[in-house]
């Protein structure tokens, strides 16, 4: 490709609302255009990485023997319905749109839809399809988003076994290509515990680069190798023990006082020797859920524990009808018929302080057991920067940023059996087909291979997707012998196999090393007349200061074998 010929242009500053340095970098080079709020385009340059990895996927895939198909319709429409996370959802497809699930699982339905019509006997067992497409981001905020779009270009991938064995085998073949293609592009991913879907998943792994400012939370621990996605995450005792004994139940004024914090002020306490009361509507149902005051609920936890597709917070009206005085509500004598959830966060304390359900009112000393109940305790609040490791001791969470790369998953078989994703086995029996979900986001690679891998300068791009493998800069236009060099240099290369872009612009030198730097092709070679006067071929490489000469007759074969150090090199 000669640089005159190339439609997409370079700069030497982006505009100022470029969060991250892979969306200025990708910008300034020529490889992605936002043309407005939500769309950008792969320009040739920028698509050119996004198929390389294309294709590396593809080939990894194919190693496995797995069948690659095309939905020409994303969607089977009226099939299925994709609800709001605030709705009702009862079928067992429901999905939710939340920053909570970074990695979209677009085209599922179509996935199932289509098993259900070709595949119906263990003959057909294992087998793993998998497809290229486009999905939502499923980020809400697109100034968060590594590229600001609402879409994303994946690789989907289902594989179906007729046992538990055989899905793990194909689970750790599917990690080892996600750990490959990682490699390839220069990423270093955190592999995080990551939320479940209700009744459908029983394990997810998520793959996440770290990326200052990045969309995606989690919690990773500063001492063992414990990391999950926020809503995943878990922590170890966080309890307190300042008092010694159970003091008498007291009932005080606490006038306008309704938040944790005002009676925590009024009362001269701390927030965390308060309960917090918090009422959900599930499925027609009131739950109440208490959790220590300092704290916050995990609704993607508490969703799971109580098996429900979908949680709306009680309106005041429901707490009325129910005798609840909303404000000052009490884990003490609820009424009949409302489910109660203790958070593990109120497991150690004594001596809490909680509504009194009367209007300006609250009680001093609630204990638990006294006074609630024995009830199991479950995990269902938020971390916390600096929470206790759950995994090893001394260890503490530290919550970071990232960027959700890749998610695994293994379905439970009682979601596939409800589906009738069925199967018959070699006794004629008909059992639901064990199910695995795979999916990469290939957009969001290539932002994280700029995010790990630039310089002042520009992008340094991994051998294995960069957008061409040598950047050929004639330094002088005027100067006819020159041009005829590097015109058959270029020829060569192009021969041999190696792509090549040749900037033959009448620009200046200074123009071109910079484009070349800011481009990050792994290898530059430059024609100039000083060097040509000795017979040749100034070579560098992207990541190194060292120039290296190649002699005119032998040029492409040095050139080759420099493309393979630097391979080796990555």
């Amino acid at each position: 490709m000669r640089m005159s010929h190339l439609m997409s242009n370079t700069y030497r500053e982006t505009s100022s609302d470029m969060n991250f340095i892979s969306r200025s970098l990708l910008s300034r080079s020529g490889m992605i255009r936002e043309l407005n709020t939500g769309v950008s385009v792969f320009l040739p340059l920028g698509f050119r990485v996004l198929k390389n990895i294309e294709t590396m996927i593809r080939k990894e895939m194919d190693s496995i023997k797995a069948q690659e198909i095309y939905l020409l319709s994303p969607m089977i429409p009226e099939k299925f319905k994709i609800v709001d996370k605030q709705e009702q959802g009862h079928h067992p497809l429901t999905r939710y749109k939340t920053d909570c699930n970074p990695i979209a699982m677009p085209n599922e339905e179509v996935f199932f839809h289509l098993i259900k019509h070709e595949v119906s006997t263990h003959r057909k067992l294992p087998l793993l399809l998998h497809h290229f497409h486009n999905g939502p981001s499923n980020y809400s905020n697109l100034q968060n988003n590594l590229l600001k779009t609402t879409d994303s270009h994946y690789n989907g991938a289902f594989s179906l076994h007729e046992s538990t064995a055989s899905l793990d085998d194909y689970f750790d073949l599917i990690y080892k290509i996600y750990s490959f293609v990682f490699d390839e592009c220069g990423v270093l991913p955190i592999l995080l515990e990551s939320s479940v879907v209700p009744k459908k998943e029983n394990l997810a792994y998520l793959f996440a680069g770290s990326v200052d400012k990045g969309p995606l939370k989690y919690a990773a621990c500063n001492r063992c190798s414990y990391a999950a996605e926020f809503y995943s995450a878990s922590n170890g005792f966080y309890g307190y023990s300042d008092d010694d004994i159970e003091l008498p139940l007291e009932e005080v004024e606490t006038p306008g006082r309704e938040t944790i914090s005002e009676v925590a002020d009024f009362l001269c306490i701390p927030e965390y020797k308060t309960i917090k009361a918090v009422f959900y509507k599930v499925d027609s149902e009131l739950v109440f859920v208490a959790i220590r005051g300092d704290r916050d609920v995990n609704e993607e936890k508490l969703k799971n524990h109580l098996n429900a597709h979908a949680l709306i917070l009680a309106e005041d009206s429901l707490l009325h009808d129910h005798g609840i005085v909303p404000g000052y509500a009490s884990p003490i004598n609820l009424p009949d018929g409302i489910e109660v959830v203790l958070d593990k966060s109120l497991e150690w304390g004594r001596n809490y302080v909680a509504g009194a359900n009367r209007y300006g009112f609250h009680l001093k000393n609630v204990n638990i057991i006294r006074d609630i109940g024995s009830f199991e305790y479950v995990d269902i609040g938020l971390v916390r920067n600096k929470d206790p490791c759950p995994r090893c001791e001394n260890g503490i969470l530290l919550l970071k940023n990232g960027v959700a790369l890749a998610h695994m998953s293994k379905y439970n078989p009682d979601f596939t059996d409800q589906m009738k994703i069925c199967f018959s086995d070699r006794n004629g029996k008909i059992k639901p087909i064990i199910l695995g979900q795979y999916t990469i986001g290939l957009d969001r690679l290539v932002s994280s291979a700029v995010e790990c891998g630039h310089d002042s300068q520009g992008i340094c791009w991994p051998s294995a997707i960069a957008p061409f493998d040598v950047y050929l800069i004639l330094l002088d236009t005027t100067d006819k012998r020159l041009t005829m060099a590097a015109d058959q240099l270029y020829g060569q290369l192009t021969c041999a196999g190696i792509d090549t872009l040749y900037d033959e612009r009448d620009v200046s030198a200074g123009v071109k090393f910079n484009d070349a730097d800011l481009i990050g092709c792994p290898l530059r070679v430059t024609v100039s007349r000083r060097n040509l006067d000795k017979g040749s071929f100034e070579m560098k490489s992207r990541r190194s200061k060292t120039i290296e000469f190649a002699q005119q007759e032998t040029a492409v074969e040095l050139i080759q074998s420099f493309l393979q150090i630097l391979d080796l090199e990555k």
